[in-house]
């Protein structure tokens, strides 16, 4: 599978823990699971399942974050436009700022994927590992 030619399906998951430092110095903690699936066309989405923690209470994240993507042939870089989200009932994440840990911030955003071996890519974003994912 050749994840730079832009046209291969691919989904991969992860457990991702994630930390985010309130401007009151407040911590609040994302632990989930991550799948991550793009459909060589153009689409794709990331799902979330997992719990926040934030001032000893504990939220249920349970949402579907819908994209398109786009990329130039055999680049590494692809083109990422968020298309909106799809919360599930369970979802206990109250609106504002903790939504940041998993809805975007910015419209449009590029990641670099790198095989890293047969069954693992390495999501990255300015260059920073953000994302290590198990191919399925």
């Amino acid at each position: 599978m050749n994840i730079h030619s832009g046209n291969v399906e691919l989904s991969c998951t992860s457990s991702l823990k994630k930390e985010l430092i309130a401007q009151d110095g407040s911590k609040a903690i994302l632990d989930t699971d991550v799948y991550l699936f793009l459909d060589g066309k153009g689409q794709g989405f990331t799902n979330y399942d997992g719990i926040v923690s934030y001032n000893n209470n504990d939220y249920r994240v349970k949402r579907l974050i819908n994209f398109t993507y786009s990329h130039q042939e055999k680049a590494t870089v692809y083109n990422i436009t968020w298309r909106g989200s799809e919360v599930a009932s369970e979802d206990t994440l109250p609106p504002g700022k903790l939504t940041l840990m998993v809805n975007p911030l910015a419209k449009k955003i590029f990641y670099q994927f790198k095989k890293l071996d047969d069954k693992t890519i390495l999501v990255l974003r300015d260059g920073l590992p953000v994302l290590g994912c198990a191919l399925g």
